[in-house]
């Protein structure tokens, strides 16, 4: 069958429902003119809020991944390798708790952080020491009781229960 021909009116209402002022292209087509008779807000201009040759430099926190560790009889030894530590003694510090211990290292415009954490066995903060070699960090973390650690972190069965508390 053949479609019937349309008129020149009706092709023009057809065109005026589908394309008619409510429609999405309409709507999409016609930014500019609405937004100059205030129908739609005009996009806000980007402005400078202010410059300031005091603003702090953000740091970025690089995560150590690269060390290696040693158990001893009252110690643990956890060696660092990072390239001119030994002059940069003022910039490392080291947080304890009863398993775990974060060390960060502001390096430049950097800091770099260990952080380890659910240790085999509890540690005494306070007995640990830092020594600083030319590239090498060497840490003497204390026991808080002597027995051997067979791995650095606590592994435990599933649905096994135990005081893991960190505070």
């Amino acid at each position: 069958m053949d479609e019937p021909k349309l008129l020149p009116d009706e092709t023009s209402a057809k065109e005026e429902k589908r394309f008619g002022q409510n429609s999405y292209h309409y709507f999409h087509d016609h930014t500019k003119e609405r937004a100059a008779v205030g129908d739609v807000a005009t996009q806000p201009k980007p402005r400078v809020v202010g410059v300031s040759e005091d603003a702090p430099i953000a740091r970025r926190a690089r995560n150590i991944a690269k060390y290696s560790w040693a158990d001893g009889k009252k110690f643990i030894s956890v060696y660092i390798d990072f390239p001119g530590i030994a002059s940069m003694q003022e910039r490392v510090s080291v947080t304890y708790k009863k398993r775990s211990f974060t060390l960060t290292i502001a390096a430049d415009n950097d800091d770099h952080v260990l952080k380890l954490i659910r240790l085999n066995q509890r540690i005494d903060g306070g007995k640990s020491t830092l020594k600083f070699k030319d590239d090498q960090l060497v840490m003497k973390i204390a026991k808080e009781e002597e027995s051997k650690w067979y791995d650095l972190f606590k592994t435990t069965l599933r649905g096994v229960t135990g005081s893991d508390s960190d505070e």
